[in-house]
């Protein structure tokens, strides 16, 4: 019989994990499953454990053991096990791969049975979740793993920005991860309602947060209670003040805001895995000034009233710029659906189709038919005028 507490989940963990507690100690085990459970073992991950390692859930002693990845510099890392401080860990040559990298939030198996110290990294769990962009030098950039929720950051102020929240919520919903906006730096005087106007046409669930007067913080601590949060946003917005907030142990300072245009200044230089005093975590990352979409299918949550037309145009291969017939462009000139939003919409179409054929053989051989074609068309065509100069 499992004891109460055991959480539930992916058939075979019960019987695995009664096997282990015949010889293991009731307290041991009712005291350690909480604290995984509070670093996101959930039962998915909790299920991939073979009987060795799910005994490292329950003593601490174990050569073989579950651990979070809370920070990583290239063959090194640093693991969460318990509730103590990060423990390092050494990651060999095999994990250590360009294509498919170790991320901070994901979960591993550690082994520290001598002579391993530091402790090695064994293999790494599946994954609930990945985060990435479309790298600025091309290629995919993995960005999170294991994450429940994004905060979309964006400051108030000169430095607000709809256009850059859309593209990061575009990249949530391709990931399959909720997202919630936070509009930071709302100190008291700061008018939230042009904000509110702006990402009306979103729909989607906005926060107004000041880290430095605290206003909203106790709303998002609630939210984050007992989840995998990350932060997005540029630069400067304010996203490690908003993470110092959150954190038992903020261990960074930040920046002033620079005066002129409301932009802070960078801070945050690596990834890192952070725990929330309301009993979550929180990966911050780095501000980006470029955020390249991946693929087409987060841009169809973001602008749902534009895809909602896309079913009514005259042609089947409309291309939503100026054909005949075209749904998107009569909604224009009707004014029942804005032309900021469907320019951007395009913009982010357009940005996702060419991601899209660089990465499918496929799509890249039909493009470069297509173009080979055009250049032939083009030629011809200047033949006969060169012809037809000569006849004069």
């Amino acid at each position: 019989m499992v004891p109460p507490g055991l959480p539930t989940g992916a058939a075979g963990v019960h019987v695995r994990a009664a096997r282990v507690l015949r010889a293991s100690d009731p307290v041991t085990v009712l005291s350690s499953l909480p604290v995984f459970s509070a670093l996101g073992l959930s039962p998915f991950f909790l299920s991939q454990l073979d009987p060795d390692v799910l005994a490292g859930v329950f003593d601490p002693a174990a050569p073989l053991r579950p651990g979070r990845l809370c920070f990583l510099s290239r063959d090194r890392g640093l693991v969460l096990q318990g509730p103590g401080p990060a423990q390092p860990v050494l990651l060999p040559a095999r994990l250590i791969d360009p294509d498919d990298p170790l991320l901070v939030g994901d979960w591993v198996v550690v082994d520290s049975a001598p002579p391993h110290d530091p402790p090695v990294v064994r293999h790494r769990l599946r994954r609930s979740s990945l985060l990435r962009r479309r790298a600025p030098g091309g290629g995919i950039q993995p960005m999170a793993a294991n994450v429940d929720l994004a905060l979309v950051c964006t400051a108030l102020g000169a430095d607000l920005s709809v256009r850059r929240a859309e593209r990061w919520l575009a990249l949530c919903h391709e990931a399959g991860i909720p997202a919630l906006v936070v509009l930071t730096k709302a100190d008291p005087g700061v008018s939230l309602d042009a904000a509110r106007a702006a990402f009306a046409a979103l729909d989607t669930e906005l926060l107004a947060v000041s880290a430095l007067h605290g206003t909203g913080l106790s709303a998002l601590r609630e939210r984050l209670a007992g989840q995998t949060a990350t932060l997005l946003g540029s630069s400067g917005v304010g996203k490690t003040t908003l993470r110092n907030a959150l954190c038992d142990d903020p261990g960074e300072a930040t920046a002033a805001v620079r005066s002129g245009d409301d932009k802070g200044r960078h801070t945050t230089t690596a990834r890192r895995l952070w725990r929330l005093a309301s009993g979550g975590l929180l990966v911050d990352n780095p501000g980006v000034r470029e955020v390249g979409l991946v693929d087409e299918e987060g841009v169809a949550e973001v602008f749902p009233e534009i895809e909602a037309l896309l079913g009514g145009c005259r042609w089947r291969d409309c291309g939503h710029g100026g054909d005949a017939g075209c749904a998107v462009d009569e909604a224009l000139a009707a004014g029942t659906v804005s032309p900021e939003r469907v320019a951007a919409w395009r913009q982010l179409q357009r940005e996702a189709a060419f991601e899209a054929r660089r990465t499918d053989a496929a799509l890249q051989r039909a493009e470069e038919k297509r173009w080979r074609r055009i250049q032939l068309d083009g030629r011809a065509r200047n033949k006969l005028l060169g012809k037809g100069r000569r006849g004069h």
